[in-house]
């Protein structure tokens, strides 16, 4: 028996099964999709691969012999049935041919030959390679501007361009203009939304595939295709719960496609759901038996879920099928269950079927042979990869731990180094784990060091003081204050005990105890200068804002022109975050005395607080003409001009102050940031190495801020490994610091690691719960991990505490963007709204609200918002 033509469901090309083919399922051999064929079946398909465009065709009889007084209408039935029956396209090209020759001005003649010429185009593209197809393409095209040119509004002839443009990946945009013609036309046309958003979806714009195959669903629900593809769109946009909605649907519309469970189960893999993922690829093999991929797959699920068994037996059933893959998965499989000699041999099966086409082997046999504790043979088949592929990371890190575990450390930091030249972003995990170990061995010999001094004299109070000091820094509170509390009973006059029980309260994160042996200490020592300087700190950390703006509103009630009392009131205001009031009393101290040069710096930083840069710049320029010698006033305008992007007045303000002022850490900082956005990087990173080294003096504290910049200058030059170990010291020196903390999380952001860095914004969050960053990075990591009401929760905290605009922004996207996520389309829409309104450059929030929009049916606004 011959074998027939069929028309895949998916790409609507057509395809030819095998001689002998009984019927049933058989995979499209132009994308891949298993389509259910019947024996018999007319290749057909409804609306446009109808080539005049009609839904309603008639019986046609049988073909009589052609006469000379056949009309063009006869003939043009003639050609339907001799295409749309028995898939001759040759015969119906014929027929459309005499019947132009009859009538050289019916379109639909011309419509009807380019559509059985595009499809003998794809025919033949799928037999006799791209010359044949090309050629009949191309003259398909021809027909189908013709019978535009005769007929401009017939909308069949745009389609069917569209469809034949699809075949050639640099005719893209071409097809999405004939389809766009076509819709405009024909605007009830689910085929044209779909075929347009399957174009869309093969020039990977996944978002505009939604929003067509959205409009297509909406015009013909049952549409199993759409729903299908919505779903890879979902998919590659990584909206797993609508892609698994989309392909859900599209098994209750088809439930005999095998491809989509195995399509369903990509997701599910990708979401974590590996039980799914089994049960899912289960019933493809069944609908299936031969589909050896599925095997493969159902493999990969039961490895991820720790069930080796299960998956070597779907890796063998695989192999057993021929499939190339399974050897080297079911080898990555037998190594996580230790059976290294059986790891090898499929490994070099794998190697055998592909021997320059899958390196990967050679380095996973490599892993396999390190394991055994071959260390050569482990090095040879990991310098046989890097040879195939030299600029694959994996294999010299793969390497270069080999090496490490040889004890040949200085072949391990080559291949490091290479690694990290390939990689920017990746850490030297060992020389961190060597590092690490060392600050730890610090603490302890100090502590033990301590211990041994204070054995030797019982009354050596400092002894006491210094190791209760070294415990705080372990983040040991309790023992600290036990043996500061020791020499505190003998001597409650003690002033250095108070003094170094207050600074462990501290790093505990107790003001109200800290300030409390702080004002002890003062009381025994009044000229204590530290002591002086670190009770204001704390009591300006306690926010008594209150009490100081009544006193100096007092103070204005009785003396209406003291500059001094609105200078100071205004600061204060300032401090708790109120900046109008701040800048209305600030401008009264100016007016009062036009040369008030702090009256100028705080209202131009509280201007900058409301993101009113240019007037900050003002302010600072008069500050500066007023104290011209002044380097802080030459970094904060500095500041103000980096916001406003004039890079070039930033660097000359930054090296401004860094000439008066020799060591300024920050301004080197800022600095670097200067250069790094005006793409100087070369001087940015000159300009880090020397922020860090002004930042790291001998005190563990600036040494805790020191780690702490650099790793925030990691994270803006993109190394967030680099950043990690930085953050790492800086927590280590000052465990109780939330800032170290909230900066850590945000480097395992940026590496992708949420749950670590949802364990370090938590952090934060304990030692300073008003920690607006800590709480928006939370919000923007649970968001990430699909988490959507903790990710509100989070963020609805950070805008109650945020005191910037940026803050702002960025906690109502991140909200916006849970709601949308959830369902909540009107609060979305609310949420994205306040952020545009903070930021009407951020293109993000228009296009979050245009999907709740769409989401919402309302395509007006969402098309206005986008044209916006």
């Amino acid at each position: 028996m011959m074998g027939v033509s069929f028309r895949c469901g998916a790409c609507r090309a057509i395809s030819q099964s095998p001689d002998g083919f009984p019927g049933g399922h058989i995979r499209c051999s132009h994308c891949g999709r298993v389509n259910n064929v019947r024996i018999g079946d007319p290749v057909r398909r409804p609306d446009h691969d109808s080539p005049d465009n009609s839904t309603n065709m008639a019986e046609h009889g049988e073909e009589g012999s052609m006469s000379a007084d056949l009309n063009a209408e006869e003939l043009l039935k003639q050609g339907d049935l001799l295409y749309e029956s028995v898939g001759d396209y040759d015969g119906a090209i014929a027929k459309y041919t005499e019947a132009i020759r009859l009538e050289p001005t019916l379109a639909v003649a011309y419509c009807r030959r380019g559509t059985a010429r595009r499809c003998k185009g794809e025919y033949d593209q799928l037999l006799s390679g791209s010359t044949t197809a090309i050629a009949t393409l191309t003259a398909a095209i021809a027909d189908f501007t013709e019978a535009i040119r005769l007929e401009p509004t017939l909308a069949a002839a745009y389609f069917q361009r569209g469809k034949s443009h699809c075949c050639g990946k640099d005719k893209y945009d071409k097809a999405i203009a004939d389809f766009t013609q076509a819709i405009r036309l024909n605007p009830d046309d689910a085929d044209a939304y779909y075929e347009r958003g399957f174009v869309y979806s093969r020039k990977l714009d996944f978002y505009e595939a939604v929003v067509d195959c959205t409009k297509a669903i909406r015009l013909r629900p049952d549409c199993a295709a759409a729903h299908r593809l919505r779903g890879e769109a979902h998919r590659w946009e990584e909206k797993y719960d609508e892609a698994i909605a989309d392909f859900t649907e599209a098994i209750d519309l088809e439930p005999d496609e095998a491809d989509t469970y195995c399509l369903r189960s990509d997701v599910y893999t990708l979401s974590g759901q590996y039980d799914k993922t089994v049960a899912d690829l289960t019933e493809a093999i069944r609908l299936e038996p031969d589909d050896a991929g599925a095997y493969r797959l159902r493999g990969d699920a039961n490895q991820l879920k720790g069930e080796y068994d299960k998956a070597i037996a779907d890796y063998s059933e695989a192999i057993s099928l021929k499939d190339r893959c399974a050897h080297a998965a079911r080898g990555v499989t037998y190594n996580r269950k230790g059976e290294y000699d059986k790891a090898i041999a499929d490994f070099t099966e794998a190697i055998r079927l592909e021997p320059a086409g899958y390196t990967d082997a050679y380095r996973l046999r490599g892993i396999a042979y390190r394991a055994k504790g071959e260390y050569d043979k482990a090095i040879g088949e990991l310098t046989e990869a890097i040879r195939l592929k030299p600029n694959r990371a994996k294999a010299y890190h793969d390497r270069g731990d080999t090496h490490e575990l040889k004890g040949d450390f200085d072949k391990a930091i080559v291949d490091f180094t290479e690694v990290i030249r390939l990689e920017p972003d990746d850490m030297n995990v060992y020389r961190l784990r060597v590092e690490m170990r060392e600050w730890e061995s610090k603490y302890d010999k100090a502590i033990a060091d301590f211990a041994g001094n204070t054995e030797l004299n019982l009354n050596d109070s400092e002894a006491y003081c210094s190791r209760g000091i070294a415990y705080a820094l372990k983040a040991e509170y309790c023992k600290a204050i036990e043996g500061i509390a020791r020499i505190m009973r003998p001597d409650p006059r003690l002033t250095s005990a108070y003094i170094s029980r207050a600074l462990v309260y501290v790093k505990k994160g107790n003001y109200a105890k800290a300030i409390a042996d702080y004002s002890e200490a003062l009381w025994l020592k009044p000229d204590d200068v530290d002591a002086h300087r670190i009770h204001d700190d704390l009591e300006r950390n306690g926010r008594k804002y209150d009490l100081a703006i009544a006193d100096f509103a007092e103070a204005i009630r009785l003396k209406r022109d003291y500059a001094e009392a609105y200078c100071l009131r205004g600061i204060a205001q300032q401090m708790k975050g109120k900046y109008s009031d701040a800048i209305a009393d600030l401008t009264e101290a100016i007016r009062l005395d036009p040369n008030n040069v702090e009256a100028y710096c705080h209202r131009g930083h509280s201007r900058e607080m409301r993101s009113e840069y240019a007037k900050a710049v003002v302010d600072y320029t008069k500050a500066i003409r007023l104290a011209p010698q002044e380097s802080n006033r030459h970094l904060q305008r500095g500041q103000a001009l980096l916001q406003l992007g004039d890079y070039g007045r930033a660097v000359a303000d930054f090296t401004e102050a860094i000439r008066l002022k020799t060591g300024y850490g920050e301004a080197y900082y800022q600095q670097g940031l200067a250069y790094r956005l005006a793409g100087k990087h070369e001087d940015a990173i000159d300009s880090f190495d020397k922020a860090f080294s002004c930042f790291l003096i001998s005190s563990p504290s600036e040494s805790a801020w020191a780690h702490f910049r650099r790793g925030l200058i990691c994270c803006e030059m993109g190394n967030h490994y680099d950043a990690i170990n930085d953050f790492d010291k800086a927590i280590r020196l000052a465990p109780q610091s939330a800032q170290a903390h909230c900066g850590r999380g945000y480097a395992h952001f940026g590496t992708g690691e949420y749950d670590e860095a949802i364990a370090d914004y938590t952090e934060a969050i304990r030692l300073d719960p008003k920690d607006t960053w800590a709480h928006a990075g939370r919000s923007a990591a649970y968001n990430r991990k699909h988490e959507w009401d903790r990710a509100i929760a989070d963020s609805t905290v950070a805008i109650q505490f945020a005191q910037k605009p940026v803050q702002l922004g960025n906690s109502y996207s991140n909200r916006g963007f849970a709601y949308l996520q959830k369902g909540n389309y009107d609060k979305a829409i609310a949420d994205l709204t306040k952020v545009i309104q903070i930021n009407r450059a951020d293109r993000t929030a228009y296009r979050n609200r245009e999907r709740a929009y769409l989401k919402k049916g309302d395509f007006e606004k969402a098309t206005l918002w986008t044209l916006k």
